[in-house]
């Protein structure tokens, strides 16, 4: 036999070896190469690691570049001094869960320490400065050290054990928050309340929906007393007149027939049109007692308190007949 196809054959049976060994790597083997080619920075090894179900999702070039920002001039001057340790695995069928220490330098402690809790002031300087000045406020390079516990999610693909890093439902997530905030920021609170119950689904131990969640019970608890509360509020003495500059101005009273002082009182009033439907909309503080100190006509509405007002109604749309619905959209109790 030629001495080329010898070394062929050579190459196609060390091929075919490797094929078998990392076929045959169980997840630890698989999760320490990924965990090691982060560690190296090194993104195209990392990303052979990751699960089919996640490179779906994302693909290569964005993980370089997702990986290239997570490690900064920092993480890369210190990024060596991370190890790990591997202290557990349950393998139940094709997925498994892999326990592992992981001890890192603690970046959050040094940039409060050595950068004044400035992140960006790291990000002019090279790695060779930056571990120069770490080094420096560190006497003999002693910098501080964290331990953490993680999980990761391993699973069995024809190709070998593969680490399942749930990008796609971490987009979810994300969205979902996002979602959710603008909505309690829009007062829409139950549906706000309902997209941080989608996010606790997909991630039940999720700290920023937990946390929100807590507040807006608070909110809608609120918002549920002011709604009983709102029938002990009547608007009387309600009517259209013109007003200075030849616009219209609204007229009308308030009083507070119940037993709770009012802090704030908002007010929204419908513009009807000759059918009776509203037009438009707008939305005006009658009440805040926040704004006293500035202005007294908004103090605190007591109980048995009354308030006569008027607005302007030079804004009304198009299409107004005159005639208006006003209704009380918010209120806030006092102390």
């Amino acid at each position: 036999m030629s001495e080329l196809k010898q070394r062929g054959r050579a190459l196609v049976l060390a091929g075919t070896l490797l094929v078998l060994a990392l076929g045959c790597q169980g997840p630890e083997e698989a999760l320490a190469g990924y965990l090691d080619a982060v560690n190296q920075g090194s993104a195209v090894s990392a990303y052979k690691f990751v699960s089919s179900n996640d490179r779906q999702f994302k693909g290569i070039k964005q993980y370089i570049a997702d990986l290239s920002s997570e490690r900064n001039n920092l993480v890369r001057a210190f990024g060596a001094r991370t190890t790990y340790k591997i202290k557990g695995v349950e393998k139940k069928g094709g997925q498994a869960g892999v326990t592992v220490e992981i001890t890192a330098p603690d970046y959050a402690a040094i940039v409060a320490e050595v950068f004044s809790g400035d992140p960006e002031g790291i990000s002019g300087e090279s790695e060779s400065r930056i571990r120069q000045q770490v080094e420096q406020a560190y006497k003999g390079g002693q910098i501080p050290m964290t331990d953490n516990e993680w999980v990761y999610q391993l699973v069995k693909e024809p190709e070998g054990w593969k680490v399942y890093l749930g990008w796609e439902s971490e987009a979810k997530v994300r969205d979902l928050l996002l979602a959710a905030g603008k909505l309690a920021q829009d007062r829409k609170l139950y549906e706000a309340k309902a997209k941080y119950q989608e996010v606790l689904q997909q991630d039940p131990g999720n700290a920023e929906a937990q946390s929100r969640m807590a507040e807006l019970d608070e909110r809608i608890a609120q918002y549920e007393q002011g709604l009983a509360y709102l029938s002990n509020l009547a608007i009387s003495s309600l009517r259209v007149m013109d007003s200075v500059g030849g616009s219209k101005g609204i007229f009308m009273e308030i009083k507070n027939n119940g037993d709770r002082s009012l802090s704030v009182i908002e007010l929204t009033m419908d513009f009807l049109d000759a059918g009776g439907n509203a037009a438009g909309s707008q939305s005006f503080v009658l009440v805040d007692d926040s704004r006293r100190k500035y202005d007294e006509a908004y103090a605190a509405l007591l109980p048995g308190g009354s308030r006569r007002f008027g607005v302007s109604a030079k804004d009304a749309p198009a299409g107004w007949s005159g005639k208006v619905n006003v209704r009380v959209s918010k209120v806030q109790f006092g102390e």
